[in-house]
């Protein structure tokens, strides 16, 4: 039996930076996709201005920031334009990419691995081996995420398997295990509400984030905030207590997006931010039963992590 949990893998303090939202993946339950079906329309695609957040985080919170965590609610990181120019513009701190890992070249994955060093993570979303991952990473390319694993597995960034539990496999944990294993990754499997279909929901419940179960909140609810820990930049440019309230189902009817001016990194600072995070977080907390829904269900106080699995 194995725990996997954040506290040896994330780097703290760290900031959570959406780079873009292109993709070329479909996954069901992706709020990309969501947002594609329910209204006919491809999601916009924005890219993160590195002049900008070179400006946002140019501050005194700013360089409290050990990590930037290169993860994308809407789009994967290796099709941003502009990566390799953020890494060098903030190679001074440690970095992590998240990747499903598809359809790059040779050429990108050795110049990725080029500028890496040890004090990186890339984290690579396959949830299978090469019959099951297409299953949820529709429209993925098992050969080329193969060719971007081997090659960064030789860098001397830290590589993780990063895999959501699905239906499909979670009868073959360990097996996946020892094939990462074989590659040079280390292994990691979490808990997800992204199932896009019931087909998709694993049997063993242990394996369901239920946080993200929608609930009305009792009347004793009690919320603590983990926002200076999950808080994002968006390839909008926005700083927003974290990823979570960036559905556009959740932001858009939301009070943030009502605030937003205040919340733009465009000319301001994280010290200037900063001030209306913490205004944010008091607020839900001393007032959880008027708190935003997504509040309610991913802090509410005593929820436990979707990374904490027995395999």
């Amino acid at each position: 039996m194995v725990e996997y949990t954040t506290a040896n893998i994330h780097q703290r303090p760290r900031l959570q930076i959406e780079p873009t939202t292109r993709c070329v993946l479909g996954c069901p339950a992706c709020s990309r996709t969501v947002y594609s079906k329910t209204l006919n329309t491809p999601y916009p695609k924005y890219d993160q201005n590195v002049d900008d957040l070179f400006h946002f985080l140019d501050c005194d919170k700013g360089n409290e920031i050990e990590t930037l965590s290169l993860c994308g609610d809407h789009g994967d990181s290796i099709y941003y334009k502009d990566l390799f120019k953020m890494i060098k513009r903030f190679r001074y701190k440690n970095i992590e990419i998240y990747t499903a890992g598809s359809h790059q070249t040779e050429t990108f994955w050795r110049q990725l691995s080029e500028q890496v060093t040890d004090k990186d993570v890339i984290f690579f979303s396959i949830d299978g081996l090469e019959d099951t991952n297409p299953i949820y990473r529709i429209n993925s390319d098992w050969k080329s995420i193969m060719l971007g694993l081997d090659i960064m597995a030789k860098s001397p960034a830290r590589i993780i398997w990063d895999l959501n539990v699905f239906s499909f496999n979670e009868e073959h944990l360990k097996e996946i295990e020892q094939f990462a294993s074989d590659r040079g990754a280390e292994f990691r499997c979490k808990k997800t509400p992204r199932h896009g279909s019931d087909q998709l929901v694993p049997n063993n419940t242990q394996y369901i984030d239920t946080s993200a179960i929608f609930q009305e909140a009792p009347k004793d609810i009690s919320i603590t905030p983990k926002c200076s820990e999950e808080h994002q930049i968006s390839a909008m440019g926005y700083y927003w207590p974290c990823g979570y309230i960036q559905h556009p189902f959740t932001l858009y009817k939301s009070q943030v997006w009502k605030q937003r001016e205040k919340w733009q990194i465009k000319d301001q600072t994280l010290d200037q931010v900063s001030k209306v995070l913490m205004e944010w977080k008091q607020q839900i907390a001393d007032d959880p039963i008027n708190a935003e829904h997504i509040c309610q269900m991913k802090c509410k106080t005593g929820q436990e992590s979707i990374y904490t699995i027995d395999v």
